[in-house]
């Protein structure tokens, strides 16, 4: 019997363990009805029946029994129990008692967890054996636990203490027990009625489904209206219940490539070279690019991409495909024997002879002492000048004046620079656009020669004539 009493607490514990399925929490109403077994302690100061009339004593003994027990409210119960006790006395004779009660407890509850506190009274009541056959009133309180194990099913930890008249002295005697509590009918809080318990219920008040938690999801995409920002449209949680075809995080709404897993900022949109510039909007998604030209490279930065170049490591203008052209002449530098001068094609973009003949300093041309009017005896030269650059009519020249060392510096720059302007103007006056020359003068800043003779300083007052673009 001992050997029943340790062993049966341990039992009940991993009966309860073993159908645990998930936990709920613990029942608003309900009916119940359980075994329960434990030990009594101090059962020697019992006065059963006519036992203390002799020299024998009660051992410690266990119980075993049954509860029944109905729950009011959650807070509230009233339990009914009967159980066996069996003992022996101190001659080892074998004692046989009962013990019945009513009681109630008051709970306060949090999950699958109460904890309770109560009292009652009942019967104890010696059958037979070394007492011989007595009854006892008794009056108890306890406290105790239970935990949910099942929707079905608690485990039940109780401790009460014993009072009656069948003590001695005052003394007191301990009722320990576990027990299991099986629910023939029980009734949880769910305030939305929605099937789903408050304790598991994230929108207790209003009536929801399952898969949301409880709450609301009136387009069933597992996602709670109040945090879908599409409620009426099913989408994913990704998109905050929004749809997203693509899973890229982007609603379709917002996305303007809804069907290809794009980036945020490209508003759901791809760079597969991550240049920058969207798919959808590059011509060459597939090479990184520039947006000036819709994506596509151009590696030289002339603004010419890459496949519409002839060139595409040399900057050029777009007239020559993207090929340099430094003079603008038309012939490409790579064929351009004159690549800083314009010219013509048929001299490998280098001047004609005519007008290289007219270029460096012209001789003939000649202006009165220390002024800048030209001498009637250089229209000559003047003339077959204009009638070059007529043939030529692409062709530009900057028309400079220059002088020897004689005189105050500012006084030749001025002088030369009125030369220059002089000779531009007779040019102009012959029906040469005026946009074709510029006039400049050097003063004696670019001699040819020292000035350390006539014949020298003759050879540095001059007029030059050079081609620019």
């Amino acid at each position: 019997m001992k050997k029943l009493i340790s062993t049966l607490p341990l039992s009940l514990v991993a009966a309860g363990l073993a159908t645990t399925a998930y936990a709920v929490e613990v029942p608003d109403r309900g009916f119940y009805v359980g075994p329960y077994g434990g030990v009594h302690l101090s059962l020697d100061d019992w006065a059963l029946g006519d036992l203390q009339q002799g020299s024998l004593t009660i051992n410690d003994g266990g119980v075993i029994g049954l509860r029944l027990g109905v729950g009011f409210f959650q807070w509230l119960g009233l339990d009914l129990n009967a159980g066996y006790i069996p003992t022996t006395a101190s001659n080892d004779e074998r004692i046989h008692a009962l013990e019945t009660g009513l009681g109630v407890y008051f709970q306060a509850t949090s999950g699958r967890v109460g904890v309770y506190a109560g009292g009652g009274g009942g019967m104890i009541a010696a059958l037979d054996g070394a007492t011989g056959t007595d009854t006892d009133w008794h009056a108890n309180v306890n406290i105790g636990v239970r935990i949910m194990t099942t929707d079905w099913m608690d485990v039940r930890i109780d401790a009460r203490h014993i009072f009656t008249d069948g003590l001695d002295d005052n003394a007191y005697n301990m009722e320990l027990s576990l027990g299991l509590d099986f629910w023939a009918w029980r009734e949880v809080d769910d305030t939305d009625r929605d099937g789903i318990l408050d304790l598991d219920d994230a929108c207790p008040t209003v009536p929801g489904v399952a898969s949301a938690k409880g709450c609301p999801d009136r387009d069933g995409d597992g996602i709670r209206d109040d945090e879908d920002a599409c409620p009426d449209v099913p989408g994913v949680a990704s998109a905050k219940g929004c749809p997203d075809r693509d899973k890229d995080g982007i609603q379709d709404k917002d996305d303007r490539c809804a069907d290809t897993a794009g980036k945020a900022e490209f508003k759901g949109c791809p760079d597969s070279d991550g240049d920058g510039i969207p798919d959808v909007d590059d011509k060459c998604p597939q090479k990184p690019g520039v947006p000036a030209l819709a994506g596509c490279p151009d590696q030289d930065g002339d603004g010419i991409a890459d496949d519409d170049d002839k060139c595409p490591t040399k900057a050029g203008p777009a007239k020559t495909q993207g090929c340099p052209d430094r003079d603008g002449d038309g012939v490409l530098d790579d064929d351009d024997k004159c690549p800083d001068v314009p010219g013509v094609k048929e001299e490998q973009g280098c001047l004609p002879e005519a007008v290289r003949k007219f270029t460096g300093a012209i001789e003939g041309i000649l202006f009165q002492t220390g002024s800048a009017t030209i001498k009637k005896q250089s229209f000559v030269v003047l003339d077959k000048a204009v009638a070059v650059l007529k043939q030529y009519d692409f062709v530009k020249l900057r028309i400079e004046g220059h002088t020897d060392s004689d005189g105050p510096d500012d006084a030749n720059m001025k002088l030369s620079t009125a030369r220059a302007e002089s000779v531009r103007e007779y040019i102009t006056g012959k029906g040469v656009s005026a946009d074709r020359l510029k006039a400049e003068g050097f003063g004696e800043t670019v001699p040819k020669a020292p000035n350390t003779n006539k014949k020298n300083k003759a050879l540095n007052r001059r007029i030059e004539f050079t081609a620019i673009n």
